[in-house]
């Protein structure tokens, strides 16, 4: 049976919302349709004789006797909402038959997802369904209503009264609800917000989960549930540890969680949220009552790694019960006291009942029939909810997490991870909290021990076995020459003998300063054989350099080639050289210094034959098994670097080593065919020098057997190059990872076998560790430092102490070891591999946005006629700069070309400011990119470029116009003068009146005057404005925009409206003149409307401007304002007037035009403007003005956009469209607007002036930070609105959703090059959904003006989301108003209008007055505010923002429309306050 409609029902009572029911009713009736969270629901089977009647009217008598479960929740014209309490309400009641058990699942999976209407009681409902094998029973009901406490004593009434036929006498008495709702009355909340104050006291920041996992959005949706739990015995042992200990099991969880949040977060101040009863103990029989009693309060706790866990956690247990009797708080009150916004975005749950999961172990008996409770389902809206509970004796934790939320981390192992640290803080009990951990069993193997360190022995003994067992094999070859291992090790011995008869001693240095050859590996290997200690240095570097590393070390012997000239002297018979302790110095290689100075780092005999041994194992046996021969390495490192031993390593396993001299090291080709010639198996090198290598030929002509790329980042197109090739060949690819303070590589990735770029796995030798800040280990997923330790750890830093005891500390996981702090931070992948995020000291930040140089290398580095590309960031009195060096080939890409590419893919903010093409990337030495020598290739200083060209010169005069004489450098950047998009377009129709012919997208795709004057004079001959044939003209498709006016219809007289000065001795036939030969110029304005609504434009001469002018003397504010009336109800789109102007003669002498927006639009008032006074200019000339001027007519742009609307480009938006539509979004006004019955008539204009001084701070600062005007707008509007929500009680969470205002004139995206509407009249407007701000974190105003660096957090946030809108929004209005797309119709649109109309301070020509728009507020004051009264009102607020110019300068000025059907004007009052606070703090955090 279904439910039936209520019947009209006398008023019983009226309460106030809890807390809590004041945030659920705010958010839950705002989830999408059907898909409501806040749902709470309990489910029992039955068997035997169920009597469904008696079953019923038992239902029905609880709902008589609970008055609150009745209730509808309304808010209506109250500023709060009320629960209003009918006297009778029919019993929601449904029995439904089924046939099978699947059938019986599926119908209660879709009543669990029904949500409910608050506003239409009871939210509470009963499902009967019966089926052959028994009943089952659900209880579905709103948490607005019932909390989890509750549901199973109501379920508990429920059986008594079927136990006793439906008797009410069988149950006592209930207390009301009410007393409770009385009883939140008489708090005092002064008391309680003092006592949150000292809770959240000096909290610097929120503690969320989800950024800290991850950096993709989460989308809106119902959590996932999993369900782990430990075995009754652990249960119990754990609960008499607990009692023993003097704490709870909710503590232990609490602490627990306390302890893995701080593990993911990194944080030792950590918040989440808490649920507590809200049963006070005063109100007699609270335990008995049902409704809604709980509530979500934060529980801050704050760590010490070094106390004792039984501190810490009776520390947690006494502050929690301290907080219980004031947690009656709203959330929005103790998030306002928290001063950090959104507090957390985890919260657990602790409860005496099972809040999910199988609880069917207990039966019901209850007449003939026997009941078996199934499962109670209640869902958090937090992205990760922890809910714990005893089920059967068992310690159980449901997991509810949003998809996404958790990032890598897998619900089920987080479950286990907090039930695991439970057990693990009772083991630690009496010892510091940081032994506890949060590691799995599982996960330990991670910090296994590495194989054992050799126990005896040197590198050059090694060698010198090798050199025994293969004497006559070949161990080093060079261009012109080789020797044999025999022959190496006889040179090294005669050297050796040399360097002891000099006094070399244990571990004395010596420095090996030598042209690159076998000179020098006969030297290294001699200095070993010494018992020295090498230090390799290169003729080629500075003398500075080599006489600081000489300073340092201080060598006993230089050898140079006059130390090796001298030493011929073959060593007596029988030498050899004295055994070696692997813990010895073996060499010291320096690197920069953080002071400027090098710093040298001490290797050990045992680091290198640990690293050659492992080296050997993975990477040469396997090789030279699959070649069936010794492997032929080339040698191109310096030196110098540490890396020199990587090939060396081949020596130490009977490999043959090819030294590449120093010409050819460097040269990508001469190395190619060197590699070639000599066949060459293994080459190490970095990324960056493979790059010239791979476009030379190697891999693609001249294979490798292995090759090693390490030193630098490994590009995600080079990691794909690299595993086809792995695919197709035999090769081997591996990234290698280590710093010099870990011998040569200590990580190393196979490339074929990780699909995306990682560094891969520890040496055998080595351990990675990955740590947080208190060196505690954290889990699989989750972001930490990197720490390698053991045999490959090298000794340290020469003469630096401190410095070696600051990254060299003390492995807590191996007794006497040590351990090397890496400052790069890595994440473990599921298969135990490491993938590099980035440098933990050295984040790259441009204006507070996180940049990553390398994203923005591969988007210049997949344009085809680009070979490589680097980003560095540079120093600049305006703040950091980016500059990108691109290496070209033959047919090297245009700038422009380059900057389209990266616009498309890329936000503004990280665009470089700079693009520099060369012909190679210049490397160090060691093949890594030269930073220095980058640095050194000079940039053009803005200041100081002047023009170079006849067109660079007039666009820089025409820009000095626009900037009121600030003569701008043609390397200027357009962002950094402040031309937005619109005022571009201005400036393009400027440069046309000046004769200098340009295409519209030129202004997207140039960034300054320089690219621009180029990108013209490569354009040649300028394409021609369309022809006016017959073919022109007709029917015109319905642009997107259109088509929404449509909807709802009452739009004859919707205008925009100007006055615009005119010259003072203006005649009535020279306006006339003018006029008509604008109507004849644009299509549009000659369009007219039939009854499909559809338009056809007809050929010029079929609208006269004597039809369209009306002359009225004089210009009187009465008279125009009068005039405004009648020309706007001449207005009509049928008949074709879709133009009325009225001429005041004055003084002053205006125009008022009249313009129906089916025919204009902001841009078109830009052209317009323009082509009056060009107009005037050649009537007055005697000139007759040419009736073609639009390059691309109106009606075809719109057949283009509904061709381009049935592309498979448009059709793969439609969920990320979607996604921003589907969450909530609390309603800003007494409703929503409703188009059948609101108007614009009720319509009302607030304006907000920002004066100058700030005004121009503020430009000034988005000037300098690249950020558009429009963006920083959005997100001043972004936190009004969170502002406004939250001081109305409403969540702010889910972000602000704006209906956002665009020029629409994407001309780059509609298929066809020709394409240019800048002279184009028509309405092309596009409106696109856009939802800012969202996040547990809300930024308020107080937060904003606080906190700048979350105000600039938020500016980056709004400036990348809507860097990531598609194609500008173009393709939201094809789908949903041209294909009327049923995913997108089906969503309620943003209650927000945002248009940023554009800086009029910078208008080409402003020094003419004539034929600009009239400032005068008095006489503008005179237009209506609403054109079309009757128009449906689609929006509670259009926001409108424009710069205009004052009389001292600039001044933004934001008109807020508004319905006083939907606002009141206090409220206005009060949110344009907000908003002005809004701009002030965001621009002061620039």
């Amino acid at each position: 049976m279904t439910r039936t409609a209520p019947r009209a029902a006398a008023v019983e009572d009226v309460l106030a919302l809890s807390p809590l029911q004041q945030g659920l009713f705010s958010m839950a009736a705002l989830s999408p349709d059907g898909d409501d969270p806040y749902l709470i629901a309990m489910a029992a089977d039955a068997t035997g004789a169920l009597d469904a009647d008696l079953l019923r009217r038992c239902a029905a008598h609880l709902l008589d006797r609970h008055a609150n479960l009745r209730a509808s929740f309304v808010q209506g014209d109250l500023s709060r909402a009320v629960q209003v309490i009918p006297a009778h309400v029919e019993t929601p009641w449904r029995h439904v038959r089924v046939a099978s058990p699947a059938e019986m699942e599926s119908v209660e999976k879709a009543e669990r997802a029904t949500g409910f209407d608050l506003a239409c009681g009871p939210v509470l409902r009963f499902l009967l369904i019966e089926a052959p094998h028994g009943w089952r029973f659900v209880v579905t009901a709103h948490h607005i209503v019932i909390d989890g406490w509750s549901l199973p004593l109501f379920m508990g009434e429920l059986l008594t009264l079927y136990r006793a036929g439906g008797d009410p006498a069988a149950l006592p008495p209930p207390r009301p609800y009410r007393d409770y709702i009385g009883w939140l009355g008489r708090r005092d909340p002064d008391t309680s917000r003092a006592r949150w104050r000292r809770h959240l006291d000096c909290l610097d920041a929120p503690t969320l989960v989800t950024p800290a996992l991850t950096t993709a959005a989460v989308p809106p949706g119902r959590p996932r549930q999993t369900e782990v739990r430990i075995d009754a015995s652990a249960t119990r042992a754990l609960t008499d540890a607990a009692r023993h200990r003097g704490v709870t099991l909710n503590t232990l969880v609490q602490m627990a969680w306390t302890t893995v949040l701080s593990v993911i977060t990194d944080r030792d101040d950590v918040v989440f949220g808490v649920t507590v009863s809200g049963r006070p103990a005063e109100l007699a029989g609270v335990e008995r009552m049902i409704g809604l009693f709980i509530n979500t309060v934060p529980l801050r706790v704050r760590l010490d790694p070094a106390a004792p866990t039984r501190d810490q956690c009776l520390t947690l247990q006494r502050e929690a019960a301290a907080l219980r009797d004031h947690g009656y708080l709203s959330h929005a009150e103790l998030r306002a006291l928290g001063g950090v916004g959104e507090l957390f975005d985890s919260l657990v749950v602790y409860e005496n009942f099972p809040p999910g999961g199988i609880v069917d172990q207990t039966e019901f008996a209850a007449g003939a029939a026997t009941f078996v409770p199934r499962a109670l389902e209640s869902l958090s809206h937090f992205p990760v909810t922890l809910a714990a509970h005893l089920a059967d004796d068992e310690l159980t934790v449901l997991v509810e997490v949003i998809d996404g939320a958790l990032g890598p981390l897998d619900p089920e192992r987080l479950g286990r991870r907090v039930l695991h640290t439970v057990a693990r803080l009772i083991d630690c009990w009496e010892r510091p909290l940081r032994q506890a951990g949060v590691l799995l069993p599982d996960e330990e193997h991670h910090g296994a021990a590495p194989l054992a360190a050799a126990t005896h022995g040197g590198i050059h003994e090694r060698f010198t076995a090798v050199a025994t067992r293969v004497p006559d094999a070949e161990a080093l070859t060079w261009d012109g020459g080789a020797l044999t291992y025999r022959e190496l090790d006889t040179a090294a011995d005669r050297l050796a003998r040399v360097l002891l008869e000099a006094g070399v001693d244990t571990e004395d240095a010596v420095a090996v300063l030598l042209p690159r050859g076998a000179d020098y590996v006969t030297a290294m290997l001699a200095v070993l054989k010494a018992g020295g200690v090498i230090v390799p240095l290169d003729p080629s570097m500075p003398a500075d350099r080599i006489d600081d590393i000489l300073g340092q070390c201080r060598p006993r012997v230089v050898v140079d080639a006059a130390f090796l000239a001298a030493a011929s002297t073959p060593p007596p018979a029988g030498y050899r050289p004295a055994p070696t302790h692997p813990a010895r110095a073996a060499y010291v290689v320096f690197t920069s210094g953080t002071t400027g100075r090098p710093k040298g780092v001490v290797g050990t005999h045992g680091a290198v034959l640990a690293y050659a041994e492992d080296h050997a194992a993975h990477l040469l046996r396997p090789a030279r098994a699959r070649l069936g021969r010794p492997l032929r390495v080339a040698h191109a490192w310096s030196f110098t670097f540490d890396a020199a031993w990587q090939p060396l390593a081949a020596l130490l396993d009977g490999h043959t080593v090819h030294l590449v001299d120093d010409q050819t090291r460097g040269d990508a080709e001469a190395l190619v065919q060197t590699i070639d010639r000599y066949g060459i198996d293994m080459l190490d090198t970095t990324p960056s020098m493979f790059a010239q290598l791979s476009s030379a030929g190697l891999l693609s002509t001249v294979p490798l057997a292995v090759l090693a790329l390490g030193g630098e980042a490994v590009s995600t197109s080079m990691w794909r190059l690299l595993r086809d090739v792995c695919a197709r060949t035999s090769m081997t690819a591996v990234n290698c990872y280590g710093p010099t303070e870990t011998t040569v590589e200590a990580v190393v990735a196979r490339i074929d076998g990780h699909p995306h770029p990682a560094i891969g796995r520890p040496t055998g030798p080595t351990t990675a560790h990955v740590l947080d800040a208190w060196l505690r280990p954290v889990p699989d997923g989750v972001a930490g430092e990197l720490y390698l330790s053991g045999a490959q750890v090298t000794r340290g830093y020469l003469g630096r102490a401190a410095e070696t005891a600051g990254r060299f500390v003390a492995d807590p996981f191996a007794a006497g070891q040590r351990m090397y702090r890496t400052s790069d931070v890595v994440r473990r992948g599921p298969d135990g591999e490491l993938q590099f995020l980035g440098r933990a000291d050295d984040q790259v930040k441009i204006r507070g946005f996180r940049v990553e140089p390398g994203e923005i290398a591969g988007v210049l580095s997949a344009h085809p006629d680009v070979r490589a590309a680097h980003v560095t960031v540079t120093r600049h009195p305006r703040g950091p700069r980016l500059t990108a060096y691109i290496a070209v080939g033959a047919s090297p890409p245009t700038v422009a070309d380059l900057r389209a590419v990266m616009a498309k893919r890329l936000p503004r903010y990280m665009i470089p400011q700079h693009l520099v093409c060369v012909d190679e990337l210049p490397l160090t030495a060691h093949g890594k990119i030269d930073e220095a020598a980058l640095a050194a290739i000079p940039v053009a200083d803005e200041a100081a470029s002047a023009a170079a060209t006849p067109t660079e010169q007039a666009l820089v005069d025409l820009l000095a116009d626009v900037l009121d004489g600030q003569r701008v450098g043609v390397t200027t950047d357009f962002v950094e003068i402040g031309l937005d998009s619109i005022a571009a377009l201005s400036v393009v129709q400027a440069a046309r009146r000046r004769g200098i012919d340009m295409r519209a997208r030129l202004m997207v795709e140039c960034a300054t005057v320089r690219e621009l004057a180029a990108a013209i004079d490569a354009a040649g001959d300028a394409a021609e404005p369309a022809t006016v044939t017959q073919e022109r003209f007709g029917e015109v498709a319905p642009a997107p925009i259109m088509a929404w006016l449509s909807e709802y219809g009452n739009f004859r007289r919707f205008t925009q409206n100007v006055l615009v000065a005119l010259p003072a001795d203006m005649e009535g036939h020279r306006l006339d003149a003018i006029l008509q030969a604008l109507l004849d110029r644009h299509d549009m304005l000659r369009s007219v409307l039939d009854a499909r609504n559809r338009l056809t434009t007809r050929p010029p001469g079929n609208v006269s401007a004597r039809d369209v002018l009306t002359t009225v003397p004089g210009c009187p504010p009465a008279v125009v304002a009068a005039e405004a009336v009648a020309a706007l109800d001449r207005i009509d789109p049928r008949t074709g007037a879709m133009v009325q102007a009225v001429w005041f003669t004055g003084p002053p002498s205006v125009l008022l035009l009249c313009v129906h927006h089916l025919a204009t639009d902001v841009v078109s008032w830009y052209v317009m403007l323009s082509e009056l006074r060009r107009l005037a200019d050649e009537l007055a000339a005697g000139r007759t003005p040419a009736p073609e001027v639009e390059y691309t007519p109106y009606r075809h742009w719109t057949r283009l956009l509904e061709q381009r609307s049935h592309t498979a480009d448009v059709s793969g938006q439609r969920a990320y469209w979607a996604a921003q539509l589907a969450g909530p979004d609390p309603v800003l006004g007494s409703r929503l607007p409703d188009p059948t019955r609101d108007t614009w008539a009720s319509q009302r204009l607030t304006d907000v002036v920002t004066d100058t001084a700030t005004t121009r701070t503020i430009l000034h600062g988005l000037d300098t930070a690249r950020i558009d005007v429009r963006d920083f707008l959005l997100a001043a509007l972004t936190v009004t609105i969170a502002s406004w929500r939250l001081s109305r009680g409403e969540p702010a969470q889910h972000g602000a959703l704006i209906a956002l205002e665009g020029h629409g004139r994407e001309d780059g995206l509609v298929g066809e090059a020709s394409v240019d509407t800048s002279a184009t009249v028509g309405w092309f407007t596009s409106v696109y959904p856009v939802r800012l701000g969202a996040g547990p974190a809300v930024i308020d105003v107080d937060t904003a003006a606080g906190d700048p660096a979350a105000a600039r957090t938020l500016l980056g946030a709004v400036t990348e989301t809507l860097a990531a809108v598609p194609n500008r929004g173009l393709d939201y209005g094809l789908l949903r108003w041209l294909r009327k797309d049923p995913a997108l119709a089906s969503h309620p649109g943003p209650q927000v209008e945002f248009n940023y109309v554009g800086r009029y301070d910078l208008q080409p020509d402003r020094a003419a007055a004539d034929w600009t728009l009239v400032t005068d507020e008095t006489l503008n004051a005179q237009l209506p505010v609403a054109a079309e009264p009757d128009l449906p009102l689609r929006y509670t607020f259009d926001v409108i923002a424009v710069v205009l110019p004052g009389p001292d300068g600039p001044q933004l000025r934001t008109s807020w429309r508004w319905s006083d059907r939907l606002s009141t004007a206090d409220e206005l009052e009060q949110l344009t306050a907000l908003w002005s606070r809004a701009v002030t703090a965001l621009g002061g955090a620039l």
